[in-house]
């Protein structure tokens, strides 16, 4: 994976990087040495090959929760929902995110499917911060795609949330490839 290396910087710098990607300035702190940070990027094949590999995981995730019973699947669902509807902080919409996608994960009760999603979290919530920094419609899409997705839940339908995940899903995927330009990685 590519890497993209900063210098330690100013005080001032810390912050509009802090204030650009949502976080309060007090997260990010400037290193006390003279130290480089590794930032991560993804380049637009990682993000294919993550995105086309999340898709099919989430939805056998979701029709693995029915089976075992999605009431309590609902329930997290609801309640992930309604507390980032209450949140001010972009970063923190990437963090209810990726949250909210690990409740269907989890509620398939499958250690391996699990653990694949695990091994992606990382680089699933770098693409998410990435687009919580430069779409300013990400909260009310993504509260959206939410809302739908429970709905489904809560009517017992799995054909149909199944397909909400999935449209959920590959919009996001569309948007992350459209974002990148020809000239970028």
């Amino acid at each position: 994976m590519p890497r993209q290396r900063f210098a330690s910087q100013s005080r001032s710098s810390h912050y509009r990087a802090a204030k650009r990607l949502g976080f309060r300035t007090r997260e990010i702190r400037p290193s006390r040495t003279r130290r480089r940070t590794v930032v991560s990027q993804l380049s637009k094949q990682d993000v294919n090959e993550i995105c086309t590999l999340r898709t099919p995981l989430e939805t056998l995730a979701l029709r693995l929760g029915f089976a075992k019973g999605a009431n309590t699947m609902c329930a997290d669902l609801k309640a992930n929902m309604n507390a980032s509807e209450r949140i001010s902080y972009p970063a923190e919409l990437a963090q209810f995110e990726l949250e909210f996608h690990e409740i269907i994960v989890r509620a398939a009760g499958h250690e391996r499917l699990l653990a694949s999603w695990l091994n992606l979290r990382s680089q699933i919530r770098l693409m998410l911060i990435e687009r919580v920094s430069i779409d300013a419609r990400l909260r009310q899409d993504t509260l959206q795609g939410h809302r739908e997705l429970v709905e489904a839940v809560e009517t017992g339908d799995a054909n149909r949330a199944v397909a909400v995940l999935d449209a959920h899903l590959k919009a996001q995927h569309q948007w992350l490839m459209k974002s990148f330009t020809d000239q970028q990685r």
